[in-house]
């Protein structure tokens, strides 16, 4: 009659299911809306955050710092999308990369705030690609930004859309540069 809740193992880690998409963020005037020009550091401050960004990385950061070094990246890369570069066209994407790889090495699961700001900076990073057409030769891109830094999860459902299937929402994303 009485039936007993199975509970998984002590220790045992259960993966989060991903929430179903409220917004297309193909769309790019969502992600403009991330990023509202009032809202960013000057253009001296932001080159200074990028710059830290840069050299942060170059030391290779923590777990803890990986979110912090990310967002101080897109600090200068912000710029670059609003079309005010204050980077060159060769830092911009290398920026792209560090911060995509910075994002997908974070710690999973974790706090809910982690994930909210992960993809906004993943957004931002995404983009820049599918503006200057970096994305994968598969993704209609020059390769600039290969696969392998495009597989995280966190990555992916960044840029989630509704109706869209998970395994096709960069193709999604990415179409919309076409």
């Amino acid at each position: 009659m009485f039936r007993r809740k199975v509970q998984p193992p002590a220790g045992t880690r259960i993966a989060p299911t991903t929430p179903a998409p409220q917004a297309d963020w193909s769309d790019d005037e969502r992600i403009r809306a991330e990023w509202p020009p009032g809202q960013l550091d000057g253009t001296d401050g932001a080159r200074l955050g990028w710059s830290n960004g840069m050299a942060l990385y170059e030391r290779g950061p923590t777990s803890a710092q990986l979110l912090n070094v990310a967002e101080y990246l897109t600090r200068g890369l912000a710029y670059t999308y609003l079309g005010k570069p204050l980077i060159t066209d060769d830092q911009a994407a290398e920026t792209v990369r560090r911060i995509l790889h910075l994002i997908a090495a974070l710690p999973t699961p974790g706090p809910p705030i982690q994930d909210v700001l992960a993809a906004r900076l993943t957004r931002l990073a995404l983009a820049v690609t599918r503006r200057r057409s970096w994305q994968p030769p598969s993704l209609g891109g020059d390769g600039s930004v290969s696969d392998d830094l495009l597989r995280a999860p966190a990555i992916v459902d960044a840029v989630a859309a509704p109706g869209v299937a998970r395994n096709d929402n960069l193709r999604h994303f990415f179409a919309m540069a076409a």
